[in-house]
């Protein structure tokens, strides 16, 4: 009788151990779960800055695409304008060297 009597102890002493040992378990996950739960929002405000501020950059640099576009065609009015130009200015020194060389062989 004294060894069930022991042997009832052991196991009220383990069951006891294992019954704190499943208290402290319990109390960490609830306490992983209150700073999870604290986490959260605070992370998914900054997933959501995140997303506006990559939004954001997208939209510029849209826009930015858009105005090179626009350059592009730009730079290619004003270099076929310079050809027109240059050609004009050479018509036009021939014109007025003919011109002056006309005058002087008049005079001669």
């Amino acid at each position: 009788m004294t060894t069930l009597a022991q042997l009832a102890a052991t196991v009220e002493k383990e069951l006891a151990e294992i019954n704190a040992t499943l208290k402290d378990v319990s109390t960490r996950l609830h306490g992983l779960e209150m700073r999870e739960a604290g986490c959260s929002p605070l992370l998914g405000s900054r997933l959501d800055a995140a997303h506006r501020r990559i939004d954001s950059l997208e939209r510029e640099t849209q826009l930015l695409q858009e105005t090179m576009q626009a350059q592009k065609i730009i730079n290619s009015e004003l270099r076929q304008a310079n050809k027109i130009l240059t050609w004009l200015g050479g018509l036009l020194a021939s014109t007025i060297v003919l011109w002056i060389l006309t005058n002087v062989l008049e005079l001669l």
